[in-house]
């Protein structure tokens, strides 16, 4: 696909029409009207963080995108509208203009952007109450559950009204396996983000930990608005204390940019931390702030870094497609993101979803709202006669005519099998154990095992 296009956010929205595997920018959507409805095409917004080198979340869901239009199933174009947000961007001001601007759904990136969006699809009297989200990387254990209260300035702390959907699973799934990797559970604390991740994550070892009748030794947070490594040196130098006084040896260290440079004040302290320390969910940015201290801390036998994240590249399908993803953009590698093959996800699902539906009326948002109902695990329980529907052209040929027989569909997707649990969370998820690997005189992540959410059991690098 060569160098990423770059999106200006304005009164004009731009829109990739994906046609049979071109790519071609087309400015849609410039009134309240929605050009891009009257021009034919089917436009699914797509809600994602703003990255200046590569959006790969964005080429993933481009790629569904071609696989949808290519399968020739549908007699109106997918285009996707990209709106691209930053920590300063008001992401329901761009979700609302996404839907002005004729978007039928969301596929959306991160828990509060989910969250955010919530605010517009939760109102039923509302004109976004047919609009379904979908995320591909949202893990927050409590905004899908209908029960959550409502927060102090938050309208809808969670979704009560069946708009929200994820590729993965939420945070106390992750944290049931994670727990499985935590030895001496009675040294324990947590050092963690004080945003929609880390606090969710934080409530979920909690959770777990008083089950056991565990008392947290440390349990702190940190602000990635406020963050500066001054402070953090507070904290470590108390969490360093209790790890040399013998009461905390495995601490769960819950964030994303922040906890490189966090790790490294750690382990080159005059006294580094001895143990266990286990992040979620990183990716390879996490050693681009580990520099020689990072190695002399490897080489100790009595310590240990560890990453739980969900794993997404497990799938029937998964290697083929994601062959296909870094043919379109050759800079794209795994470590760069666990979450492309479910965000791509999101899209087949929504494109299963108009293939269930009826006529013309199969792309207005209150039929696709009401399709995805028939992807939940419990549409499929007293169904005998299942395709699983693979993640590509060829796949949705084959579904269309499985529907067409009367068969129940199911996807077997670019992240393997993907079907909802009645909150609209996945409801098998995979997770892989990773540890440091040297390459190249540098480091990067290398999965040790892989193991099923719903069993609990190893899959694979058993011993």
């Amino acid at each position: 696909m060569g160098e990423p296009v770059r999106y200006t956010l304005g009164p004009c929205r731009i829109v990739l029409a994906v046609i049979v595997g071109v790519c071609a920018a087309t400015v849609a959507g410039c009134d309240d009207d929605g050009e891009a409805e009257a021009s034919g095409a089917v436009v699914v917004g797509a809600l994602y963080f703003d990255d200046s080198n590569l959006n790969g979340s964005l080429v993933a869901v481009q790629l569904a995108a071609e696989d949808l239009n290519a399968s020739g199933v549908f007699d109106r174009r997918i285009e996707i509208a990209p709106s691209l947000f930053t920590g300063d961007s008001d992401r329901e001001a761009l979700a609302r203009a996404l839907f002005d601007d004729g978007a039928v759904a969301i596929t959306s990136e991160f828990s509060s952007t989910a969250k955010t969006v919530l605010q517009l699809t939760n109102d039923t009297a509302g004109p976004y109450a047919d609009r379904v989200q979908c995320s591909g990387s949202a893990t927050s254990s409590t905004i899908n559950r209908p029960d959550t209260p409502d927060e102090e300035g938050v309208a809808f702390a969670s979704d009560k009204n069946d708009t929200l959907y994820r590729t993965v699973a939420d945070d106390i799934t992750h944290a049931g396996l994670l727990w499985q990797v935590v030895a001496d559970r009675s040294k324990l604390g947590v050092y963690h983000a004080d945003d929609a991740f880390g606090r969710s994550f934080r409530d979920a070892v909690a959770g777990l930990a008083a089950g056991e009748g565990i008392d947290l030794v440390v349990d702190r947070s940190w602000s990635s608005d406020t963050f500066t490594v001054a402070a953090a040196q507070a904290v470590t130098d108390e969490i360093l204390a209790a790890n040399d006084a013998g009461t905390l040896d495995t601490l769960i260290l819950v964030g994303f940019g922040e906890v490189g440079d966090i790790m490294r004040l750690l382990i080159e302290a005059q006294t580094p931390f001895t143990g266990t320390i286990v992040t979620p969910e990183q990716a390879g940015g996490f050693f681009n702030s580990q520099v020689g201290g990072f190695t002399a801390w490897m080489e100790r036998e009595d310590t240990r870094v560890v990453s739980t994240v969900a794993e997404n590249h497990e799938g029937a399908h998964s290697a083929a497609w994601f062959e296909r993803l870094q043919a379109a953009e050759s800079r794209i590698t795994r470590s760069g993101s666990n979450f492309y093959p479910s965000q791509a996800d999101c899209l087949y699902s929504l494109g299963l979803a108009m293939l269930l539906g009826e006529g013309e009326t199969r792309y207005a948002p209150a039929s696709i709202k009401a399709k995805m109902l028939e992807l939940k695990a419990s549409a499929h329980a007293g169904a005998s006669d299942v395709l699983l529907v693979s993640p590509n052209a060829d796949g949705f040929r084959a579904a269309a005519d499985a529907i067409a027989a009367g068969r129940r569909v199911k996807l077997d997707g670019a992240s393997g099998v993907v079907e909802f649990d009645d909150n609209g969370d996945r409801a098998t998820q995979l997770y892989a154990l990773r540890q440091p690997e040297r390459f190249e005189g540098g480091w990067a992540w290398s999965t040790v095992s892989v193991h099923d959410s719903t069993s609990g059991e190893c899959v694979t690098g058993c011993e």
